[in-house]
């Protein structure tokens, strides 16, 4: 099975949030800015327009430049109207991560930073700087253990998702991709944590 590796071309992603009540209606708000890119921008390569809690709406483009284009289509357009109403975010692109298991639970996380630029020289570049960084770690199945999640350079993630695995000490840690999804606990949504719903305060 080959192994997955990130886009080349980044998709774009616009994120349209409603500021009061009377802007809350979901199909009125699509309608709105499906028509604004079509009647402006026809040629925008629009991968999809998804909905959002408390009737926003997530714009998927092409790519990050068709992004911007698209949100200064709508502040162009729209106005004092879209400022007023909506705001408009931008969310920064995810870093991705790899998962490196069964790491013996008395290494810590400065150990293991070291043992594996110590063994892994692509780990580093030229001026030793790291190509990754320890994030947290999770409790593996054998009491023994833990499971280490690590940031990497999106440069390099290809590379070192290919390799299977890094050496550390007397051994080599299998790694594969760690993917994490945020889940609102008050309404459920996925575009925030909890601390930042708009329903944290008073949920229904």
């Amino acid at each position: 099975m080959p192994l997955p590796t990130p886009s080349q071309d980044p998709e774009g992603v616009l994120l349209i949030k409603p500021k009061n009540d009377n802007v809350k209606d979901l199909e009125t708000n699509k309608k709105l800015f499906t028509n604004l890119i079509s009647n402006n921008n026809p040629n925008a390569r629009v991968r999809g327009i998804n909905k959002l809690y408390g009737g926003g709406v997530k714009i998927i483009t092409g790519n990050t430049d068709e992004t911007n284009a698209i949100k200064d289509l709508f502040l162009e357009k729209g106005a004092a109207y879209l400022i007023t109403n909506f705001d408009f975010v931008l969310p920064g692109r995810r870093v991705p991560e790899l998962i490196l298991y069964n790491v013996d639970k008395g290494v810590d996380e400065e150990s293991l930073k070291k043992g594996l630029l110590s063994k892994n020289i692509t780990l580093a570049d030229a001026e030793n700087k790291p190509h990754f960084k320890i994030d947290f770690k999770i409790p593996a199945r054998d009491p023994k253990c833990n499971h280490w999640v690590m940031s990497i350079n999106p440069k390099k993630y290809s590379e070192f998702l290919g390799k299977g695995g890094f050496y550390f000490e007397f051994s080599k840690l299998r790694l594969s991709e760690f993917i994490s999804v945020k889940q609102c606990r008050v309404c459920f949504g996925f575009e925030h944590p909890s601390k930042n719903c708009d329903r944290a305060e008073s949920p229904k």
